[in-house]
């Protein structure tokens, strides 16, 4: 059996952590941390604009529309209509239909459900 004195299990533990720091480091170093993403050719995250991720604007908008109209359905809109062209489009509203409660300014979206 081996004896191994403190002095010598000190320095052997400080030459042990100071390997361990240089092989993160070099570790670190190798995989290109702490490099800016541009300079090696692809885009960091940051300078991506949110439009990119955003989802392409449908060309028709699709909206139901139940309740006191004409002709409840499903009805093909173009982008940017209110609720008065979704109307329209249902025929109108009937003699029993509560004109007040609606508010036909108001902008749709696609996929609306009109009341």
């Amino acid at each position: 059996m081996i004896y191994i004195d403190d002095k010598t299990k000190k320095q052997i533990f400080l030459v042990s952590g100071v390997l361990c720091l240089a092989a993160v480091c070099a570790a670190a170093v190798l995989s290109g941390a702490g490099k800016d993403r541009t300079e090696t050719g692809r885009i960091a995250a940051e300078t991506v604009p949110d439009e990119y991720f955003a989802e392409p604007e449908p060309e028709v908008w699709v909206v139901y529309v139940t309740g006191e109209v004409i002709l409840p359905g499903v009805y093909e809109l173009s982008p940017g209509s209110r609720v008065n062209d979704a109307v329209r489009s249902a025929g109108g509203f009937t003699s029993r239909a509560d004109r007040n409660s609606v508010n036909l300014a108001a902008k749709l979206r696609d996929e609306a459900h009109i009341a």
